[in-house]
């Protein structure tokens, strides 16, 4: 019989068997909705030994009549084996079905020990939420308890100090609510409103309308005011729910939470609750309800949102479990909360995701919250289950009744004679022929080695995946031979792990084939034994994934795409703005929403009444018809649904683009369409951008003919190649002399064409696409670049043609190697710059610099010369480092410093380094980002000016001594103090006093500016009026002025302008300002004065004082001096007007100094307006 059917046969069957008896038990399982038990186990055990027993039984009666035939043959009997393999299958079956029952149990126990430990964390989180808002609660209650009174500033003060979302999620805010006797109300809302709040009004929530002559419960205070303005006001106690807890929370003196109520300031109208502490006079709750009563003074409250205070709270504690929140303690209230929407579900209803697993039944848990009885019912949700072993118990069933089975035959057929042992034997020899066969030839690689992991022999399936020939790969270890270096370190430790213990093990590595390839292999290794048990070698079986790994990988990628998608999808149906509508057709009458009429500009009532008749006369004439043929076609079956798009006419007059939708839901007993419904949608702006896209088509289609872009096209499966014009032109061959593929590469030098060959090669290979720059020679023998883009297109997997695109780039690499010989140049002419540069770019990364900005700046080599590219912050980290910029923490004065540079501007400033050299910095920003920066030492120059300002303030301190001596003399002799002078004396002694007195005004100019340059001008800075300042400068002026015969005149004055200033330095600007536009005034013989705030609002905020003369103006080309020392417009005319030259430098440098700015508006001829602004103290 062996010999016949065969032992693979006999496996087969018995298999095949017991998994049709187990689906058959788990299938009646599943349709009873019975629960798995040990008489379950009963049943199952006898239903497989009882479909096993007649397998076998028919088997041997089939092998008892040939064995018969056999023994009369040979003068024997034959006998039965039925008696033993019998037995030993009974036995492993019950064996097997008792493992089973015993691992279903410890499932089902983990199952049940797991949702109770989820269910009691739940518990305690939903108690823990409601907990939360009592802390804020009392934190009010004890700034009660701290003053006699809490008024409204205090209270926001309180509200303000908590962050009520992250403390006390779900609490909307924190109010006060007062007792207000019936008759005090309108005296209570008077006295809100003096407080502050004049909108304050008494209010009655819905449903409220109060007791006759019963106390109010008014909320007084509630935070923040603009979530909850309109609780503000609200008399809680009108309303029987809220008047309850009040009362309840009163008399008890604890935290008590109300039923579930519809809190005023929430939009959505969900479920609520009040969480009231009633505030005692004195610091002790009273003892009875009685004189808690007497002694309430107030109550704090929150106003609590259940969807706001309970949502998350699965996912904040991790849990599986779906739950309900009731407002009673045996789960019949009504339902507060709810997480049914995450699909929660003990076991899925179709039986063919039924779970061979007892139920975990859903729980109710009565708890208590602020005195009031809740209820919690919890079930397992979907997410519950997945990290169960559901069937572990049928594999049992299955692998130890095959086991037993197979057992049972092994028995039965020892127990057949010699004769079958014999024919055994020649079978399992003949299989084992074929397997060495299927080894050698399957497309596995297969690998033995010795010990040592060193290859004795390699099938051909290893030569043909690896490229390595049996001789090649002899003597190596396969990590040696075939190592990539990508593998996981963990999957070699596996393997050393295990050859180690002498144990098989499976891992996936990655291989390096001959030709540099790589593989994902599944690589099973089993250890090899001799007789006496001792290690001797290790055979490995390698299957390749790669593909597999890469179809893994292009899923997961698509699943990523359309998980997107589908979420852009909910969006965009979220946000459509649609019209529906409702047509019924046996009338003609016509419903539609607000939406609908107001695309065309009219509210619905204006459109009443609205049939079809008045929808025709709003649609233009020309789209009636095809939407009629559209919804025929539509009635008789030919389209699944009615679609058209048309042109309704505004109310304003314009055409407004529609686009109908909708379906019959409704028909007659005949079966006549009834009622029709569906949507409209305005499509208006689509229909534009469509037009919009077709005039953007044809001129894509217009520039890439004028772009010059070729493309080309290779049959792999006929060696055909196709051109088209653009690329006829690129390669100088008339248009349709098509040459071969062969004569394509012709245009191509040799190296040239080898990279093309191979390019092409690679890419249908490895599915690759290629970009190459290559130069090629023409037809007419141009020598040209071309750009050459590549992919190759594949059908069934199978790649069959080449398509790509060719570019004359000739032009782009003339252009590229110009760029290079440019900055070539550029580089140079840096280098060789008289002084330092660098360049930052928008990243703030040094692009460009030249060794004399590294050697003032005394850079070492490694920071700007090393591998990376150094940044800002780098090099202001090093000279910070050094102290280049005085004293401080380095990072701040980095981070200060990389702050301004990216907001680069023109700058000029002085350096002095470490060593003493000093450096002036000028600094400009680039175009697109970043700046440039040039350093010249200007140390010597610097020297020499010290020098000059040393002589000048020497010469000028010697010289005011004596002329402040000489300047009183003269002041007496003017005065007659020495006796009367005559005539020609005084007019000799009043030029001398003049003459003096301007000397001595040209020492104290240049006495002022050595102190500015040397920094040593002291400024005693206040903020104050400026007004008073201005007035100061006008007084101490108007003596000079009269004496040239000019009037002062202040016409505009801001008395309430504040600035940050030295009241005697700005006097000082002022007073120069005025002796100037005395001098040089007009025949108006004025001088104006005004005041102006130029900027409103801070901190920009600047105040502009101008003094304005009609003399003869400033010429344009002296504007750039006009500041600067010793400078003025005409030498001649100073001679005649008198003047240092110093003041205009002076008033710069004290207003730059006030943080201001100052300058004129001149037009010759007509006057100059001088003019200096200070920023608005604050």
């Amino acid at each position: 019989m062996t010999s016949r059917v065969g032992i693979l046969r006999l496996g087969f069957e018995a298999s095949i068997l017991i998994i049709a008896t187990e689906a058959l038990f788990l299938g009646w399982m599943a349709l009873s909705g019975s629960r798995s038990s040990s008489l379950d186990v009963l049943w199952q055990s006898a239903l497989e030994i009882t479909a096993v027993a007649l397998w076998i039984r028919w088997r041997a009666t089939a092998l008892r009549g040939r064995e018969a035939s056999l023994a009369s043959a040979k003068g024997g009997v034959a006998r039965s084996p039925g008696v033993l393999s019998t037995l030993v299958l009974v036995l492993g079956i019950v064996s097997t079905m008792l493992a089973a029952h015993w691992v279903q149990r410890t499932i089902g126990a983990a199952a049940e020990a797991k949702y109770e430990r989820q269910k009691d964390r739940l518990v305690s989180e939903v108690q823990r939420r409601f907990r939360q808002p009592v802390h804020g609660l009392m934190g009010g209650r004890a700034l009660y308890a701290a003053g006699a009174r809490v008024d409204r500033a205090a209270w926001q003060g309180y509200v303000q100090s908590r962050n009520l979302a992250e403390e006390f999620p779900g609490v909307r805010g924190l109010g006060i609510i007062e007792r207000v006797p019936p008759g005090e109300a309108d005296r209570f809302v008077a006295a809100r409103r003096a407080e502050g709040q004049p909108d304050y009004a008494l209010r009655t929530p819905s449903g409220g309308n109060g007791s006759a002559g019963a106390d109010l419960y008014m909320i007084k205070y509630v935070e923040p005011l603009e979530a909850n303005r309109s609780a503000l006001g609200l008399d809680a106690g009108s309303e029987p729910t809220r008047r309850r807890v009040i009362e309840q929370a009163i008399r008890s003196g604890q935290p008590t939470l109300s039923a579930p109520i519809t809190l005023v300031q929430d939009q959505a109208q969900g479920a609520g609750f009040l969480y009231m502490i009633p505030v005692y006079a004195g610091a002790a709750v009273p003892a009875t309800p009685q004189q808690r009563e007497a002694a309430l003074t107030g109550i704090v409250y929150a106003p609590i949102v259940a969807a706001e205070l309970l949502g998350g709270t699965l996912d904040s504690i991790d849990s599986d479990l779906a739950f309900s929140l009731f407002d009673d303690a045996q789960g019949m209230g009504a339902r507060i909360f709810s997480t049914d929407h995450r699909s929660a579900h003990p076991v899925a209803p179709d039986w063919l995701s039924w779970r061979p697993l007892p139920l975990v039944e859903p729980s109710l848990v009565p708890v208590v919250i602020g005195g009031r009885q809740f209820s919690i019912r919890m079930t397992p949700d979907a997410g519950f289950w997945p990290a169960l072993d559901y069937w572990s118990p049928s594999l049992i069933r299955v692998t130890g009744t095959c086991i037993s089975a197979l057992l049972a035959l092994t028995v039965w057929l020892l127990a057949s004679g010699e004769a079958r042992a014999r024919a055994m034997a020649q079978s399992m020899t003949k299989d084992l022929r074929r397997l060495a066969e299927v080894v050698r030839h399957t497309s596995n690689t297969v690998v033995i080695t010795d010990r040592t992991r060193r290859i004795l022999w390699v099938n051909e399936g290893f030569t043909r995946v690896y490229g390595y020939s049996t001789e090649e790969a002899l003597g190596s270890t396969p990590k040696a031979l075939l190592g990539s270096g990508r593998t996981d370190p963990a999957s070699y430790a596996a393997i050393d792990a295990a050859d180690i213990a002498g144990r098989s093990c499976r891992v996936e590595v990655i291989n390096r084939a001959k030709d540099g390839r790589e593989y994902w292999i599944d690589l099973e290794i089993q250890p090899h034994f001799d007789e006496q048990g001792r290690l001797v070698g290790f055979m490995q079986i390698g299957q390749d994934i790669t593909e597999k790994k890469r179809a893994a990988s292009e899923l997961s990628q698509a699943l990523a795409n359309l998980t997107r998608e589908r979420q852009r999808l909910d969006q965009i149906i979220e946000g459509t703005d649609a019209g529906a509508w409702e047509w019924d057709m046996t009338t003609g009458s016509l419903t539609c929403n607000e939406r609908w009429a107001g695309m065309v500009g009219y509210t619905l009532q204006e459109l009443q009444p609205l049939d079809v008749n008045r929808w025709r006369t709003l649609c233009h004439r020309g789209d009636l018809r095809s939407s009629a043929s559209l919804l025929q076609r539509y009635l008789d079956g030919e389209l699944p649904y009615f679609e058209c798009e048309m042109r309704m006419q505004h109310r304003a007059g314009h055409w407004v683009w529609v686009l109908l939708r909708g379906r019959v839901f409704d028909r007659t007993d005949t079966g006549q369409p009834r009622l029709m419904s569906g949507t409209q949608t305005d499509i208006t702006e689509r229909k534009g951008a469509e037009e919009q896209l077709r005039a953007s088509k044809a001129f894509l289609e217009r520039a890439e003919r004028v772009a010059g872009v070729g493309g080309w096209e290779v049959d792999l499966r006929t060696n055909r190649l196709t051109w088209s014009e653009q690329t006829f032109r690129i390669f100088g061959v008339p248009v349709g002399q098509q040459p071969r593929l062969t004569g394509a590469f012709d245009f191509f030098a040799p190296p040239e064409r080898s990279i093309v060959e191979q390019t092409a090669r690679e890419c249908i290979e490895q599915r690759r696409p290629w970009n190459l720059e290559l130069p090629l020679t023409t037809q007419d023998g141009r020598a040209i670049w071309i750009r050459s883009v590549g992919a190759v297109e594949v059908e069934d997997d199978v790649p069959v043609r080449l398509v790509g695109t060719l570019q004359d780039i000739s032009a782009v690499r003339h252009v590229r190697e110009e760029l290079r010989r440019s900055n070539a140049v550029m580089r140079s002419i840096i280098d060789n710059l008289p002084c330092g540069l660098s360049v930052f770019d928008a990243e703030l990364k040094l692009a460009a610099f030249n060794s004399a900005y590294r050697d003032l700046l005394d850079l070492p080599d490694d920071l700007v010369l090393g591998p990376e590219e150094p940044t800002f912050a780098d090099i202001i980290r090093h000279n910070a480092a050094r102290g280049d910029y005085g004293p401080g923490p380095v990072d701040e004065i980095v981070e200060r410093m990389v702050q301004g540079a990216q907001v680069p501007r023109h700058m000029l400033s002085e350096r002095q380094m470490p060593d003493g050299r000093a450096l002036e910095v000028r600094s400009a920003p680039m175009p697109g980002g970043g700046f440039v920066t040039t350093y010249m030492d200007i140390s010597e120059r610097r020297h020499m000016e010290r020098l000059k300002s040393e002589f000048v303030s020497t010469v000028t301190h010697e010289l005011r001594t004596p002329m402040t001596a000489i300047h009183g003399a003269l002041g007496l002799l003017a005065s007659g103090m020495a006796g009367p002078l005559p005539e020609s004396a005084q007019e000799l002694v009043a030029r001398s006093a003049q003459s003096s007195d301007r000397l001595v005004r040209l020492i104290n100019d240049v006495l002022d500016v050595e102190r500015i340059e040397a920094r040593l001008m002291h400024y005693a800075m206040t903020v104050q009026p400026l007004a008073p300042l201005v007035d100061q400068a006008l007084d101490a002026t108007r003596a000079y002025a009269q004496q040239h015969g000019v009037e002062l005149d202040l016409q505009a004055r801001l008395n309430d302008v504040r600035v940050l200033a030295d009241a005697d330095r700005i006097v000082q600007v002022m007073v120069n300002l005025l002796s100037n536009a005395v001098k040089f005034t007009g025949p108006s013989r004025r001088v104006a004065v005004r005041m102006s705030q130029e900027e409103k609002e801070a901190p920009s905020a600047v105040v502009r004082v101008s003094v304005i003369d009609d003399g003869a103006g400033i010429p344009e080309s002296f504007r750039a001096r006009i500041f600067e020392r010793f400078s003025q417009a005409d030498s001649s005319d100073r001679r005649q007007k008198g003047g240092t030259g110093l003041g205009l430098n002076i008033c710069r440098s004290i207003v730059q100094e006030h943080g201001g700015r100052i300058d004129y508006v001149s037009v010759p001829g007509q006057g100059t307006a001088f003019y200096f602004e200070l920023p608005v103290a604050q």
